[in-house]
């Protein structure tokens, strides 16, 4: 039975842009006016990883309004409506497993995640190999982007059901913001931001995890590198940002110092979105203690910014996804003081 990211099928598939778009332009033609919509207010969870993203992702697809990419649409993300006539029989009857980052969030081929990423990868020239963290503002154009992004939105929300409201989730997309509000104006936003301590030392457990894995099973480093996933692993790539310290923080990865590295890019993407992003009105910052400190007040604001009534939803299933391993324990290293200044001054941040 495959698993839920087969190395080998996914390998091949993605091995085929040219014979994917050409699918793709066949199933836009098959649904045809039934994805000729336009896209309204689309929802997109973005941060750092470990950030917090995938559980609020897992919230608000929790909604009957959200449609969102899921792992059941791959291998095939540019055709989500052919596949899922043979997606059933491809995963079976897969029972629910615990993600391999240790987080005690549990997946399924129903779960949502980052998969709009092969999208952007498929687009973008320059992605490898640091433009995926390119900065994307609004003088920036991709014709095939634009033309790409809401056929496969509408497709996806097709697919879920007839959903109304697209969600995406994309770590990278942190460094898109403008470009994606230039494309989508009424966009929902939800930036996540985490105790950039409690942060990094999450960053340096999940990449001596994913690099322990990795000696075990060879195909795992390159199944993250074909999804996008460059934060952790013997492939991980620094963030890069004009005037950062990537540099630096390749010196400490070098070392062995992964803590530090992973201090340093967290003040580096999040002095970027403090700068470039701060009282722009359609983005929610989220503050992952103020997730777990009083979660029923943080889901219901977060519900409230994105449109998406609570009573439509159950609400107590929903709140049942924060759990209390979501909290975690401050690590006993190096502290820094400028780094600490930083996080308080982030709107909506918890003191």
């Amino acid at each position: 039975m495959p698993g839920l990211e087969s190395y080998l099928h996914l390998a091949f598939v993605r091995r085929h842009p040219g014979l994917l778009r050409l699918w793709s332009d066949l199933e836009t033609s098959v649904l045809g006016k039934r994805i000729a919509k336009g896209i309204r207010s689309p929802i997109f969870v973005c941060g750092l990883a470990r950030s917090g993203t995938t559980v609020v992702t897992h919230i608000l697809n929790a909604h009957p309004q959200a449609g969102s990419f899921l792992y059941c649409d791959l291998p095939f993300v540019e055709i989500p409506y052919f596949w899922h006539f043979v997606a059933s029989l491809y995963y079976g009857n897969q029972r629910p497993v615990m993600r391999e980052h240790g987080d005690q969030i549990s997946i399924d081929p129903h779960s949502p995640d980052a998969f709009e990423e092969l999208l952007w990868r498929n687009a973008l020239p320059d992605y490898d190999p640091d433009g995926f963290c390119a900065v994307r503002d609004e003088s920036y154009a991709n014709s095939k982007l634009e033309e790409l992004l809401p056929v496969a939105m509408n497709k996806v929300l097709y697919v879920r059901g007839g959903k109304r409201r697209y969600l995406s989730k994309g770590n990278y997309n942190l460094y898109r913001l403008r470009y994606i509000t230039k494309l989508f104006p009424d966009a929902k936003i939800i930036l996540c931001v985490r105790n950039p301590f409690e942060h990094a030392h999450s960053l340096a457990r999940v990449h001596a995890k994913f690099t322990a894995m990795s000696r075990d099973d060879k195909y795992f480093a390159k199944r993250l590198e074909i999804l996008g996933h460059f934060e952790f692993g013997p492939l991980r790539r620094p963030i890069c940002l004009e005037g950062g310290r990537s540099e630096k923080t390749l010196e400490h990865w070098e070392r062995g110092e992964d803590y530090e590295g992973y201090l340093l890019q967290w003040g580096d993407a999040y002095a970027f979105a403090k700068k470039f992003y701060a009282g722009i009105p359609n983005i929610h910052w989220l503050d992952s203690r103020s997730l777990i400190g009083d979660k029923e007040s943080a889901v219901s604001q977060l519900l409230q910014f994105c449109d998406l009534p609570r009573e439509e939803m159950d609400f107590e299933k929903a709140l049942g996804l924060v759990t209390g391993s979501t909290a975690y324990q401050t690590a006993a290293t190096p502290y820094d003081a400028q780094t600490e200044e930083l996080y308080r001054s982030l709107p909506n941040v918890s003191a």
